[in-house]
């Protein structure tokens, strides 16, 4: 089977200044494989850091950590990261962004793109 990337979800201009997650993102198609693009267009506040995560969906309505960025990933300034953030797991169909902010009085303005592959191979 072919290497079929799909555009799963995208959000731009989206302001975060506390902790939280996404609203559910349904797959088109069961997914093995997604890639995380998140570029920050401003940060502002003292000290601030955006680590992002991405959880997955089971069955019951449970939700449970794929992937969170590390080093390079975690944003304290303008900048972004891509990271392949499922591999090889089972099939999914769906998930939700979540992040975690620290600093005081931190701001980001982000987009953000999910990109999936139903083959299972690494996109």
């Amino acid at each position: 089977m072919a290497n079929t990337s799909t555009s799963v979800a995208k959000q731009t201009g989206l302001v975060v200044t506390a902790s939280g997650t996404s609203q559910d993102i349904l797959l088109p198609v069961p997914m093995t494989a997604l890639n995380l693009c998140v570029t920050a267009t401003a940060v502002s506040g003292t000290s601030p850091s955006l680590t992002m995560a991405f959880q997955v969906r089971d069955a019951n309505g449970h939700y449970y950590t794929a992937f969170t960025a590390t080093g390079g990933q975690i944003l304290s300034a303008a900048g972004g990261f891509a990271a392949n953030v499922l591999s090889g797991l089972a099939p999914m169909s769906a998930g939700r962004l979540s992040w975690t902010v620290s600093g005081t009085t931190p701001s980001f303005t982000i987009d953000w793109a999910l990109e999936g592959n139903r083959s299972g191979t690494t996109i």
